[in-house]
């Protein structure tokens, strides 16, 4: 009897050490900074044997470190020691005094926890807007989803309430192309086309966030396209929606239109001097206009960049977006034949239709000429070299009128009279 009751006595023993010796301690981790959202891994050892439908549970701190108020973050299933894997919360409070342990739940036993406070930290919030810059000064934000010409300047004004490393980087074509810290200088833009801002904030615990922003930069001297719909006469259309080609307004086109549509890409719209558009609606595109042109619309929508030059005429609403160039010439290399023979870029013969209503003299000259008009009480008056490029403008109001071209280089020159719905052409040499 005695020897049963030893015997008993370790099997109690050994069942007592087995069920209440287990212990979970928990590892250090493998940095002290962390973001919200990221990925975390916790070590832990284990003394004692667990049963085989246990679980290992991963418990995150408050705030301060203490886990009267905790949060489980992830688990393994498993009766041996290990590493869990899991993501921090996404909205819980930066701090740098967390701290994380590990318990099982068959048996429950609590684990000590990692042995020293780290951090989480939220990511940082980005906030810039891109404004004009003109004589030192933010003067409004860019027009027309930040359309800008060659050679502006503009301003990134940072309105970030974190803290962290700042880094800009201003695209193609900017000057200067980078940036360190908080509030970058002013940056010019020397090439034409698509240009992407990008704005990053990387804060103590690594985590980084990235905003951007697109410029679109233009220049004085846009390109027509090969696919150009050609305006060569009065013309009453639409544009249908899924035509995404250029317009070219030639000098004697007029285009009456309810819509012009731009669905795919920035649409551009030429108009010659001459040349005019009356329309009802503009989406999203740019509309080049030289002197003597002219563009009506009553849309309002804001979307959409009218460029011009002195003497373009723009009956429009003040919610479009207006950009000035001093002066403009189109790029004629890929243009529409047709339109080219519109234009008669490659030679204007005189207009023998009403040709005495206007008197050039002397031609050939140096230069310096007269210009004598009849029947018309005031006009505009310009004058193109072979290229279509427009070297002259201007407003007139008497017959008699003399014009100075004696800093233009030698070579043929077509002076056009422009008077409402009439245009007189005459052919000038300048030797």
């Amino acid at each position: 009897m005695k020897t049963l009751i030893t015997f008993l006595t370790v099997i109690f023993c050994f069942i007592t050490t087995e069920l209440y010796s287990q212990t979970i301690t928990t590892g250090a981790l493998s940095s002290n900074l962390y973001c919200v959202g990221g990925s975390i891994s916790i070590p832990y050892s284990i003394t004692g044997s667990f049963d085989p439908l246990n679980s290992f549970v991963a418990q995150l701190s408050d705030v301060n470190g203490s886990f009267k108020n905790f949060n489980n973050i992830g688990s393994v299933y498993t009766m041996v020691q290990g590493t869990i894997t899991c993501n921090i919360p996404s909205n819980i409070a930066t701090s740098n005094k967390y701290r994380i342990r590990v318990i099982s739940t068959s048996p429950f036993v609590n684990g000590s926890d990692n042995g020293s406070d780290f951090g989480i930290y939220k990511y940082p919030t980005t906030k810039f807007n891109v404004w004009k810059y003109k004589n030192n000064i933010v003067s409004g934000r860019l027009p027309g989803y930040n359309s800008i010409l060659v050679g502006d300047t503009i301003k990134c004004v940072n309105q970030s309430d974190s803290a962290g490393i700042f880094n800009w980087n201003f695209g193609f074509g900017a000057i200067p192309g980078n940036f360190s810290g908080y509030d970058p200088p002013p940056v010019v833009y020397t090439s034409k086309g698509a240009s992407t801002i990008h704005y990053s904030i990387t804060n103590v615990a690594g985590c980084n966030t990235t905003d951007t922003a697109l410029i679109n930069v233009y220049d004085c001297n846009p390109k027509i396209d090969t696919n150009a719909i050609v305006i060569d006469t009065i013309m009453n259309i639409e544009i249908p929606m899924n035509d995404t080609n250029d317009i070219w307004v030639t000098t004697k086109g007029i285009l009456n239109t309810d819509n012009i549509y731009n669905f795919k890409k920035n649409r551009n719209v030429f108009v010659e001097t001459g040349g005019a558009i009356y329309l009802t609606h503009f989406d999203g595109g740019v509309i080049y206009v030289k002197p003597g042109g002219s563009v009506s619309t009553t849309s309002d929508n804001d979307r959409s960049v009218f460029i011009r030059t002195p003497g373009a005429s723009l009956n429009i609403p003040s919610t479009f977006s207006v950009m000035d160039c001093n002066s403009m010439k189109f790029d004629y290399k890929a243009a529409p034949e047709k339109g080219i023979i519109a234009m008669k870029i490659n030679g204007v013969e005189d207009n023998t239709q009403n040709s005495d209503i206007i008197t050039i003299y002397p031609n050939p000259s140096n230069g310096i000429f007269n210009l004598s008009i009849r029947d018309i009480n005031n006009g505009d008056v310009i004058i193109t070299d072979v290229l279509g490029n427009t070297v002259y403008f201007d407003r007139i109001n008497t017959a008699n009128n003399s014009i100075d071209m004696s800093s233009q280089p030698k070579g043929i020159y077509f002076v056009k009279v422009i008077s409402g719905k009439n245009i007189n052409i005459k052919k000038i040499i300048v030797d």
